[in-house]
């Protein structure tokens, strides 16, 4: 797994990735997305945060699109449940601390190293999103993303929901990202693993439009596309028997209580209903694949294929 290096300004550098995802971008799978919508959260990021609204316009540069065009495109919240995602799993044990993410999808991932004249940020990406998306890494925070699926949108909170993932990368610590969670509302709902990398501290962090949770995170812990924290449990509507985030989470246990399998083995095949199948195809039901799987913690970030093959960066050499 090579790392991409791109270096310019916000706008430049997204201007940039979007070529990379151009072929993905289909105007036909457009949704709509009413002016006044558009123009909340464009007034939110000019008057907060300019420099994400530089990296839309990149975007939208990129792709020859307008800004409303781009946030139909990416705001998952306007799209019929997919329930073929990621899995996160949360180590602290012995000498061990650190994530495990692994990346579902079709698309093909590609690894940026975004190096900006204010801060570098290390993103995986498979799709046009901003940084965040997937997971993303800056000298104070490493983090990655579980999207919750359920019905319970309000399009009239302040951010979708991947916008508000991208600016939790701008915060440079955890008490930042407190008050961020306070700051916003969202569309749906949204679960960010997150390291802080100074205090070298996990934490499961829920959000669903302006509800809030947050756990510190010292054991085995694992999440999928659903809530976990039980107090979040009264924010979703989910078919349990039609969503396969709760088949992944129920396989996780399973193979970290019955089978003999690393961590990276167990990571890279836990996302299908039938465990066989997937260790030989990569591939479940749904015909997701997990192309990869991170391992990140304070000192390093590891890139493990799906044949298993590992790629090892220390993060003092490139954040």
């Amino acid at each position: 797994m090579k790392i991409k290096i791109l270096k310019g300004n916000h706008f430049e550098i997204n201007k940039q990735i979007s070529l990379y995802f151009k072929k993905d971008f289909n105007k036909s799978k457009l949704k709509s997305i009413s002016s006044d919508k558009i123009e909340k959260i464009i007034n939110i990021l000019k008057k907060n945060h300019p420099t994400i609204l530089d990296e839309i316009r990149g975007r939208t540069e990129g792709f020859d699109c307008s800004i409303s065009d781009f946030l139909a495109l990416t705001a998952y919240e306007l799209y019929d449940k997919n329930e073929d995602r990621c899995t996160d799993l949360y180590v602290v044990e012995n000498s061990r601390k650190g994530i495990f993410h692994n990346e579902d999808g079709s698309e093909e991932i590609k690894v940026f190293l975004c190096q900006y004249e204010d801060e570098k940020i290390l993103d995986l990406s498979c799709y046009s999103c901003l940084h965040g998306t997937t997971f993303s890494a800056t000298k104070n925070l490493m983090m990655s993303v579980n999207y919750i699926y359920n019905d319970r949108y309000n399009f009239d909170a302040n951010l979708p929901t991947w916008i508000f993932a991208r600016l939790v990368l701008t915060c440079k610590n955890m008490k930042e990202v407190r008050a961020l969670l306070k700051k916003y509302s969202i569309w749906g709902s949204i679960s960010i693993n997150l390291l802080d990398v100074n205090a070298n501290k996990l934490y499961s962090i829920e959000k669903h439009d302006n509800i809030n949770s947050i756990k510190e995170i010292k054991g085995l812990y694992y999440k999928t596309n659903t809530f976990i924290h039980p107090e979040m449990q009264p924010y979703i509507d989910e078919a349990e028997e039609v969503n396969t985030s709760h088949t992944r989470y129920k396989k996780l246990e399973e193979l970290l209580k019955n089978c003999n399998l690393s961590y990276e083995q167990i990571m890279l095949y836990n996302n299908g209903n039938d465990y066989e199948s997937v260790r030989v195809t990569g591939k479940n039901l749904y015909n997701a694949i997990t192309q990869i799987t991170v391992f990140y913690c304070k000192d390093k970030i590891e890139f493990i294929n799906k044949k298993g093959k590992k790629k090892s960066f220390l993060t003092n050499e490139i954040l």
